[in-house]
C-alpha cells in the first residue's frame, strides 16, 4: 500500500549495536553505534575524514555499504525492526543527500527539490517542495539560482 506524505505518522528512527566491519571481521570500521531521532528533531552526525560517517549513514539508508563489508545490529522505525518486509515503506518514507550530491546551478533550490520529489515519484511534488521549503526557512533563498563553484556565487 502506498502512502501519500499526509497519512504518514510521526516517525522516530533508532538504531541499536550497529557495527559494520570487513566480511573477515579484520577491521571494524563502526563498532556498537547507537543512536535515535524522534518525529520533529534534527541530527548531524559529524567526525573528522574517515571516521565512518558516510559508512554509517548509508548504513541507516539501507543503501550499498561496499563489497567484503557486513553489518550487524537493529534499525527500528517506531520500535519496528526494518526487515525485507518492511524495506520499502522505509525507504518510501525516507532519504538523504549524500556530500557528493550533484545540484544544477541554473536551478534553484526549489526547482531542485522539485526535480528530485519528481524523480522519488512523489505525489503533489510543488506542494510538498514548498511545505518542506517552510519547514526548513529556505523562503528567502528558495528561488535563487544555486550556482557553479568556481563560475558563480553559490548558495551554501
Amino acid at each position: 500500500m502506498h502512502r501519500r506524505y499526509s497519512q504518514v505518522k510521526p516517525t522516530a528512527l533508532e538504531w541499536k549495536n550497529i557495527t559494520i566491519s570487513s566480511t573477515n571481521g579484520n577491521k571494524k570500521i563502526i563498532k556498537n553505534a547507537n543512536g535515535v531521532v524522534q518525529p520533529g528533531q534534527m541530527l548531524a552526525i559529524m567526525g573528522s575524514s574517515g571516521a565512518g560517517k558516510t559508512t554509517l549513514l548509508n548504513s541507516l539508508a539501507n543503501r550499498s555499504i561496499g563489497a567484503n563489508i557486513t553489518r550487524s545490529g537493529q534499525i527500528l522505525i517506531n520500535d519496528q525492526r526494518i526487515d525485507g518486509k518492511s524495506n520499502h515503506y522505509y525507504k518510501s518514507i525516507s532519504a538523504y543527500c549524500q556530500q557528493q550530491d550533484l545540484f544544477i546551478g541554473s536551478m534553484t533550490p526549489r526547482e531542485h527539490l522539485i526535480f528530485h520529489a519528481r524523480l522519488k515519484n512523489v505525489k503533489k511534488a510543488k506542494k510538498r517542495v514548498a511545505k518542506v521549503i517552510q519547514e526548513m526557512n529556505l523562503e528567502k533563498c528558495a528561488d535563487t539560482k544555486i550556482g557553479t563553484v568556481g563560475r558563480d556565487k553559490t548558495l551554501s
